[in-house]
Parts: C-alpha cells; sequence; structure tokens
C-alpha cells in the first residue's frame, strides 16, 4: 500500500540512526574522549556540589537553553510554542502551549538516557526547567505535563488504567497511517519500538485540510478519556480517540502517544526525578500571585525596584561573592555594616505596606537564580528567602537546603496524600514548604503510602541494630496488607498496599468494622492485615487460600473462604492525623477505636522483650501459630509511623532467615518454557526478571522451575495465556544464552525464594555493577505465591538485587564461600 511505501525508508532511517545512537552512548560509556572531558568540566563549572542550582547569574547572561543550571524562564522564547490564531479559533485549550514542547524536552532526555556520568542531573535540569517555564508562562499546563512524564492520568489509588492492549495501539495505526497491521508487525521484529514506527509514519502523514496543533491539555484530555469508554463499541471509540491525535500528530508526538498508550515512555525518568524536578521549580520560579511578584521582584516600578537594593544586615551574614554582584534587574547587592543608612533598608513593616501599595505592572521582569543569606531574621529578603524558611520543615543552613527541604517536603506530602494534582494546586497558589506540609496531610478515603519494613538475616541484627532503645515485637501475618478508612457507618473504604481500592473485595472486613467499631468514632485510618482463617479449628490458614477469593462481585452470604482481620497501627484518629505520635501512643489510640471478637478481629499479637532467648521463643510462637514470622519496632525513640518508607525503624525477621536468602523477591515473569512429561500442556519453567528503575528496563534474575504444584500450573498457564506476546519486547534485557518458548507482556508479579544470589553470565539484573558481562542472578529460586497486591513497576528492583548480594556477601565472607558461579545460575 502507498503508506507502506512511504513509511520504509524512513523506518530505515530511523532503525540506523537508532543503532548509530546505542553504539556512540556505548562509546561514551567506555571511551572519555576530549569532547567528553571538555563537556564534563563545563558541567562541573556550572553544577555545584550539593545542588542542581546553586549558581549565580549575572546581569549580562540571558541564558535560555533549557539544560543550563542558569537558564531563565524570562528569557525563553515560547512564541513558536503558542497556537496560531487560526488555530485558537478552532482550539478548545487556547492558551495551552504546544504538545511539541513536552516531546522535543522527552527526546533531549532520551539522547541522555545512559550517555555517562552527570546524565540524572542534566535530566533533571532540564525538566525543572521545562516545569518552570510552564510555571512562568502556562501554569494550567503544568498538571497535565507532570501526569504526562508520569505516564499516568489519576492518582494510583482511583484506579485508572491509562494504558491500551498492543493489538488496539496496531489497529489504530494501520487506520490512521494506511498501512496493514502485518506491515507494521514487520518493522516492529525489527525496530522493537511501536514509537519510533508511529513517528516516522506521521513525517509522512499529509491531509487534505491542516488539522489544528495538538497542546498539552488537549492531548492529556484526550488520553484521559479513553480510560472512561466502556459499553458497546468501546473499543471502536477508544480508536477513534487514538486516531484523531496520531493524525494531528507531528514527529515524535505521535511517538510518545504511542509509549503513553503502551505505559513506557522510555526515557529513563522515573517518579522520584520528575519530584525532584518539580520542587527545585517551584524554588527557582515563584508562581505569578501578586505577593510572590512582589516579594520576587518581577514586577513593580523601576523606581521601586531600585530602592530595594540592600537589605539591613551584619557584613559577616553577606556572601563574600555578593560583592558588585547584579541581577537582570541592575539590582546591586552590597555588604554593608551602616544600619543608620535607612536609604536602601526596608524593615518588616514597611515592606508589609510596600506589598499593600505596589501597583504590579503589566509587564514581566523575571527574578534571577541568586540565593544568598543576607541579613536577620525579621528582616527584609531581597531574594526569595523568606523568614518563614526560619521555622520550615527543616533548618535552612545554606542555599542547597531550600533545594533539598522543598524536595523533602513535596515527597512527604505526597506520601502522605498521593495526589500530585493536589500537590500542585497548592504549590500553584503560592504556598511554601511549610505550608505545603501542613495542608497536604493525612485524608480519610485517600491512601497513605504504607510503611515498609526492612529485612534482616536474624536475630542478633535485630540487638545489633536496635541497642539501647525500646523496641515490640509483633507476629507478621502471612495475609494481605489492608487500610482501612472509615468515615462513617456508611462510608468505609478499604485500600491496599499498592493503593488500589479492594472495598468490592472485602464486603466482610467492612461488616466486621460496621460492627466492631466503638461508639463516637469518626474519621480514622486504621492499617491491618486481612488473613484467610478456619473457624472451625480457630487456625491462620495460608496466603494461598486469601488468594482463591473473588475479587469483585463477591456475595457476602456465599464467601467460602472466611478471614480474620488483624489491625496494628493507627494512621489517623477522629480526624486528626497520628503519625508523627511514637508507636506506643498510636498503639493505645488504636485499642480505643475497635472491639476485639475472638476469630473475627484481634489485634497483632505483641511483645516487649531485649534478649536473644526471648525472641527466638517468641519467633517459634509465631510460626506455630503460622505466621510469617515477626515484625520488630521501635516502639517509643524514632518511632514515627514514614508513609513509603522501608525504614530501619521496622525489620522483619522471618521463619526461614536461616535457609539462605534473609527474605524473599518479587519479581515478574516474562517468558517461559513449555512442560515436558508430567507439566505437559503447561509451562514448566519461567524466566523472571527484576526492575530497573534508571533504565525502565526489566532484567533477569532466575529460571525458576520448582515450587510450583499442579493445580497452580494449570492456573498460571490459563492467567498468562492472555499475556503473550509474538516477540521480545525492547525494554527486556534478556541473554541470548537464554531462549525460552514464549514471552509474555509484564503484568503479574510473583514471591520467589532462593537459597542465595551469584554473579552470572546468564542473567542481566545489575549487569556492569560488578562485571562488565555479568549480571546478579539467583540460586535454586523456588515460587512462593502471586503478588497480586503489587504492579510490575513495584517488583524487587535491580539495586535491591545489589543490595541482597552485597549483605550475603558480606555475612559470609569469613566462611570463604565464593559468589562467583562461573556455570550461571537458573
Amino acid at each position: 500500500m502507498d503508506g507502506d511505501e512511504q513509511c520504509d525508508t524512513k523506518i530505515e532511517e530511523s532503525h540506523v540512526k537508532s543503532e548509530e545512537k546505542e553504539a556512540s552512548k556505548r562509546k561514551n560509556t567506555n571511551d572519555d574522549g576530549a569532547k567528553t572531558k571538555k563537556s564534563k568540566v563545563k558541567n562541573e563549572n556550572e553544577i555545584k556540589k550539593g545542588s542542581l542550582f546553586n549558581c549565580k547569574v549575572y546581569e549580562d547572561e540571558k541564558i535560555s537553553d533549557l539544560s543550563s543550571p542558569k537558564f531563565n524562564p524570562a528569557n525563553f522564547d515560547i512564541s513558536n510554542l503558542c497556537l496560531s490564531e487560526k488555530d485558537k479559533i478552532k482550539h478548545k485549550f487556547k492558551d495551552s502551549l504546544l504538545f511539541t514542547f513536552l516531546t522535543n524536552t522527552f527526546n533531549q532526555i532520551e539522547e541522555l538516557k545512559g550517555s555517562g556520568a552527570g546524565s540524572k542531573k542534566n535530566v533533571a535540569i532540564i525538566l525543572s526547567n521545562v516545569f518552570r517555564v510552564l510555571i512562568y508562562y502556562s501554569p494550567n499546563d503544568l498538571i497535565p505535563a507532570v501526569y504526562i512524564t508520569l505516564n499516568k492520568v489519576a492518582p494510583d489509588y482511583q484506579n485508572v488504567e491509562a494504558g491500551v492492549g498492543e493489538a488496539l495501539i496496531l489497529k489504530t495505526m494501520s487506520e490512521a497511517y494506511s498501512r496493514t497491521e502485518a506491515s507494521i508487525k514487520k518493522d516492529l521484529q525489527q525496530i522493537e519500538d511501536l514509537g519510533i514506527i508511529a513517528e516516522s509514519c506521521s513525517c509522512k502523514m499529509r491531509t487534505i485540510f491542516p488539522l489544528p496543533r495538538l497542546t498539552i491539555q488537549s492531548v492529556f484530555n484526550e488520553l484521559k478519556s479513553i480510560p472512561n469508554i466502556s459499553g458497546s463499541n468501546s473499543q471502536q471509540k477508544k480508536r477513534e480517540v487514538i486516531k484523531k491525535l496520531l493524525v494531528s500528530a507531528k514527529t515524535s508526538e505521535a511517538k510518545y502517544i504511542v509509549r503513553f498508550l503502551q505505559q513506557r515512555l522510555r526515557i529513563g525518568v522515573n517518579s522520584a526525578t520528575v519530584l525532584q524536578a518539580l520542587a527545585y521549580a517551584f524554588v527557582l520560579t515563584r508562581p505569578e500571585i501578586p505577593e510572590n511578584i512582589i516579594k520576587d521582584g518581577k514586577m513593580m516600578n523601576e523606581k521601586l525596584l531600585n530602592e530595594r537594593i540592600v537589605v539591613k544586615g551584619d557584613k559577616d551574614n553577606c556572601d563574600d561573592d555578593a560583592t558588585e554582584v547584579k541581577n537582570e534587574n541592575n539590582i546591586k547587592l552590597e555588604k554593608t555594616n551602616d544600619t543608620d543608612n535607612k536609604t536602601n533598608v526596608l524593615d518588616t513593616d514597611q515592606f508589609n505596606n510596600l506589598v499593600k501599595s505596589i501597583k504590579i505592572r503589566n509587564e514581566r521582569m523575571s527574578k534571577p537564580n541568586l540565593f544568598f543569606n543576607i541579613g536577620k531574621e525579621g528582616d527584609t529578603r531581597l531574594l526569595p528567602i523568606f523568614k518563614e524558611l526560619k521555622n520550615a520543615y527543616c533548618d535552612i543552613n545554606n542555599d542547597s537546603d531550600i533545594f533539598e527541604c522543598m524536595e523533602k517536603s513535596v515527597k512527604s506530602a505526597l506520601c502522605e496524600l498521593p495526589n500530585i494534582e493536589m500537590i500542585i494546586q497548592n504549590l500553584l497558589s503560592g504556598d511554601d514548604m511549610n505550608v505545603l506540609m501542613k495542608k497536604c496531610t493525612v485524608k480519610t478515603g485517600v491512601p497513605v503510602q504504607p510503611m515498609l519494613a526492612k529485612p534482616t538475616k536474624g536475630i542478633q541484627e535485630v540487638l545489633d541494630r536496635f541497642n539501647n532503645v525500646t523496641f515490640t515485637c509483633e507476629y507478621k501475618y502471612d495475609g494481605e496488607r489492608a487500610q482501612i478508612h472509615y468515615i462513617d457507618k456508611d462510608n468505609i473504604k478499604i485500600f491496599s498496599r499498592n493503593l488500589e481500592t479492594m472495598t468490592e473485595k472485602y464486603p466482610d472486613v467492612i461488616q466486621i468494622v460496621k460492627d466492631q467499631i466503638m461508639p463516637g468514632v469518626t474519621e480514622s485510618i486504621i492499617d491491618s492485615e486481612v488473613v484467610a482463617y478456619d473457624i472451625e479449628n480457630k487456625k491462620i490458614l495460608p496466603f494461598q487460600i486469601l488468594t482463591t477469593r473473588k475479587r469483585k462481585d463477591v456475595d457476602i452470604e456465599n464467601i467460602k473462604v472466611k478471614i480474620c482481620l488483624f489491625p496494628f497501627d493507627l494512621i489517623c484518629c477522629n480526624g486528626v492525623p497520628v503519625i508523627k505520635e511514637p508507636l506506643e501512643i498510636r498503639r493505645k489510640l488504636l485499642y480505643s477505636l475497635l472491639r476485639c471478637k475472638e476469630g473475627v478481629l484481634e489485634y497483632a499479637t505483641h511483645s516487649e522483650m531485649n534478649n536473644i532467648d526471648d525472641i527466638d521463643i517468641f519467633l517459634q510462637d509465631a510460626i506455630e501459630n503460622n505466621c510469617e514470622g515477626l515484625m520488630v519496632k521501635t516502639l517509643l525513640d524514632n518511632a514515627s509511623y514514614e508513609p513509603s518508607r522501608r525504614s530501619l525503624n521496622w525489620l522483619k525477621v522471618k521463619k526461614d532467615y536461616i535457609e539462605g536468602l534473609s527474605d524473599s523477591v518479587d519479581l515478574v515473569p516474562i517468558a517461559g518454557y513449555y512442560g515436558k512429561g508430567k507439566r505437559s500442556g503447561v509451562y514448566g519453567a519461567f524466566v523472571l526478571a527484576a526492575y530497573n528503575s534508571e533504565t525502565e528496563n526489566f532484567q533477569t534474575v532466575c529460571k525458576a522451575g520448582t515450587g510450583f504444584s499442579d493445580e497452580i500450573l494449570n492456573a498460571l498457564h490459563e492467567s498468562l495465556s492472555d499475556k503473550i506476546i509474538p516477540n521480545k519486547k525492547s525494554y527486556y534485557e534478556v541473554s541470548d544464552k537464554l531462549n525460552p518458548d514464549v514471552w509474555f507482556d509484564a503484568h503479574y508479579v510473583w514471591e520467589i525464594k532462593a537459597a542465595d544470589l551469584s554473579l552470572s553470565p546468564v542473567h542481566t539484573a545489575a549487569i556492569g555493577v560488578y562485571s562488565d558481562d555479568k549480571g546478579i542472578g539467583l540460586r535454586f529460586p523456588r515460587f512462593l505465591r502471586l503478588r497480586d497486591d503489587k504492579n510490575p513497576e513495584q517488583a524487587t528492583t535491580a539495586q535491591q538485587i545489589v543490595e541482597f548480594y552485597e549483605a550475603q556477601f558480606a555475612s559470609n565472607k569469613n566462611k570463604n564461600n565464593n559468589y562467583n558461579d562461573e556455570s550461571g545460575s537458573e
């Protein structure tokens, strides 16, 4: 077909460029040439230690390069990023910047992916500067841009699936580009990236009438609408929405639309980097609200600007480098001890009156990236180091702390209130880090990122860690984590460990809470474990029994697998967040909320002890009661509830810690082998992978074939058959030494136990950390269970595999064990 012929040349060129780029990256990684060294020196001069933006901007510097830490959004020309007047007539989002601004940024970041030292910092700088442009020129674009960068359309707890299946994308591309699906699949075998294929095809697209350009808001609005399409002809309606985007897309816009729909942008940016960039953006570029505009010196008349030259302060409090430094508004910073000269000094009252009286001009005057600690507390600062920072989230001792504290505030706020939209709305309204932490706190109905425990190698490690610290031991129940939000008796919600709604899955838990709640209790959040329970024999059942329950349309009258609820912590009590309180107080408050009932609701069994023999006896008791082991927690000191953190203040001791690897790992099945003999007709073994959050790739860790019952193998064969894909994904790092029979889409997470870890020439997890051609593999892996409460990106990471390996190696060093298994581990 014509469409196929038009794309052939572009596809080949794209493939060649892709190979050249990869070769170039490998060369840069292994060979620091003169150009690389020159660039590195330049970066070291611009990127100061401790902060990405700790530099000074002088009057003659008009930096508009997004990759520069000296970037100033006021110097950035957005004229070519705005809709034409003709397009504005047709467009719903008239003031939104063109989507190409975002996709060009993604291209720039993708070029840096894996390019060597400093690339992470450079990515953070670029992304932060892009967010600054949006804050400065188009604040309404910021939330959509952040969501798109995170590859999401809504908070996780709303359970909105942003992606669509590959088959639907293929069919839509076929219709949009007038190509056969067969020809697109043929290209896919060569290029392994539907996004690049879409980009190549869009270059040759011609329409009878020019279509309106895509904007950041219009693209996000369409992407957000796709998950809400349901009912008859829903697949066709989804294709129409996607086709509309692809036909209007220009070059790389199509690439990232397709990648977004595949739920993998492949630019190497994780959520931590996005949050860091967002925090830094709001430190450097304050939102355009009147008080901030005046404080930052952005918009006021020239006479008043020039009057704000120096604030009152001691000479020692002025930076040495501040002498004769001017910003782009021609304001000179000077040292002074002359407190009698009031000409250029404004005290707090004078400044507050100034704020009320100045009339803001229409034109913009940008504040620079200057940070100086000038003057004493209570005096007016020339630049945005406001006195509120003195009482903010952490102590502000230097310029770098401002960035670090804002980043910490944004991340902490998101842990307590995991809704990035709410966080950004508060920041755009002018909230500083202190106000942000007060506003964005725990709320019933919005799940909190759960606190997690660090694994240990044994009881002695617990005692070493908690030396001279009061701690408590709790049974570690073999069930499903359940965060219960009690709003009132008619409004109770349950969320899983990864913030998914489980209210429909556990109507019996809802009933238990209704029956056992104390009179007068109001909005509260309870952390608990739901466990399968044998009522007749009064004993806890294995987790595998719990997984046989239905997930939807559960009829409380016909539930066969009964449960017992074990509350163990409290996050919010009667509308008041209690995460800052020590565990001892949280536990007492928890006991005042719910009545116990044997076999229905029982508080987690706990005991306070401080010697190895008592802990060992308690561990044996936990095992005899069908528990996994113990949770050991600080009780008084450093005993707050830390959302999302895998904290050393919570340690877990499992019953099999003496068997080798101190903790199980959660891995993703990405390929399988057909079974033989008694396993004929099902898969006999599986290739399992860890997730590398830095590269966004799945790296193999082991080939597992043990621990599966016949029943489990049949169930896995049925569920995985729907996830078969024709070819290996480009983001699967798999050695040529592994030749599986089928490939799976990364969808499920399995808990795996192993004897230990070893360097392996077969597997790719953390390859390059210890050896250029060896990764880390599990020895003697054994399947334990499905992890329905995790998605693939929440699987054990390659970095965690490294940590497990190093911990194991350190603990066994004196035993002269050799972990360099040349034969590989499968």
